[in-house]
Parts: structure tokens; sequence; C-alpha cells
């Protein structure tokens, strides 16, 4: 199976979801600008929750917790339930007095940061608005291989990214800069349904 096709899927919001990686570039692979791609992420209504979702057997109680759905012009962004390292500024691990890493909390991250980048910033657009995109959620970092594992090294807990090709010359991007000023003092989004420690 590919791995674009593992894990289950969820509605989350992306405000709530973190990067894992402390860079991106700004442009996808294709050389598709990333600020291109956020103009065409488009969004669309729930349909009545109340109706729709009383009749779905394996639905959890009650309606989801937002206004639209974001539908982005790229494949569903991959998230894990990790516990991430803390990290000092220049990417190494701090330790307690025993030696031992010391972990943050848990959250989503993604395995996807650049069309994380995007629909945050389309979240951000819409805000106060309660944003959802839809999201697979892998319980393992595919393949694990090093250079996967190397992209879990975000200095800020996932909360912020530099964009740029090399370091130095990036700009740093958090989603309450780019949102209203009404959004400024939020901090962290909630997240909902971590997988249990």
């Amino acid at each position: 199976m590919a791995a674009e096709e593992v894990g289950s899927w969820r509605l989350l919001n992306p405000l709530s979801i973190r990067f894992s990686q402390p860079r991106i570039a700004p442009h996808f692979r294709d050389g598709h600008l990333l600020q291109d791609t956020v103009s065409e992420v488009f969004e669309a209504q729930l349909e009545d929750p109340q109706r729709h979702f009383s009749r779905l057997q394996d639905a959890a109680e009650g309606a989801p917790p937002y206004d639209l759905v974001l539908v982005p012009p790229f494949p569903a962004i991959r998230v894990i339930s990790w516990l991430p390292k803390i990290r000092r500024p220049d990417g190494e691990a701090e330790r307690d007095a025993n030696g031992d890493q010391i972990l943050g909390r848990r959250a989503w991250f993604a395995l996807d940061n650049r069309r994380l980048y995007s629909m945050q910033c389309a979240a951000a657009k819409r805000w106060p608005r309660r944003c959802c995109v839809v999201v697979r959620c892998v319980e393992e970092v595919p393949g694990t291989t090093i250079k996967e594992l190397r992209k879990f090294r975000t200095t800020t807990e996932g909360r912020s990214i530099d964009i740029g090709v090399r370091a130095g010359d990036c700009r740093p991007w958090c989603w309450t800069q780019a949102a209203p000023p009404c959004a400024r003092g939020v901090g962290d989004v909630e997240a909902d349904g971590l997988y249990p420690e």
C-alpha cells in the first residue's frame, strides 16, 4: 500500500496540527509556489450537521465543532500523534538532570509540512470561523527511515516554521501572525482526538 493510502480518515482543524520540520521551501517539488496554492484552497459548508450525522452509526456524538471544510488542490495531509523532543534553537535536544531527553505535549504533527502551511494560511484568513480539513492519520512514521525521522526536528514544538531554501535566508511564519488581529492572543488551538500514550 502506498504511503498516501495508509491510515484512517479524520477531520481536524489545520491550526491545531503542528509542523514536524523547522524549515520548508517556498514551493512544492513541481515548482508551484506555496502562496499560489493557498488561493486554490476553497471552502465547503458542512451539511446540516444534526440531520446528516444523526444517521451515521459510527459517528461521534453530536455535530463536528467546525463551521466549514477546507478543500485543498493536493492529496490529504498525513498526520501522526507524536510526543516531540524539546529542542534548543540550534536543534540539539534538551535533556533533564539525568541526561534523558525532555518531551513536549502530544499533538498532531504533519508529515507533509508544505501542505500544512497552505492549509494553515487558508484557515487563518477565515478566522474566527472554525475550519477543518480531511487528514489521513497514520500510527507510525512511514518507512521509519532516517530520512523520514529527520523531519521531526522542530525547535518550536511545531507551532511555527521558517520558510526559505537555506538556513539564514528564511522568514519565520506562524498562523497567529497571519490571522486577523483578533486572533493575536489566542495561542494554541487545542488538538482533539489524539491517540493514547
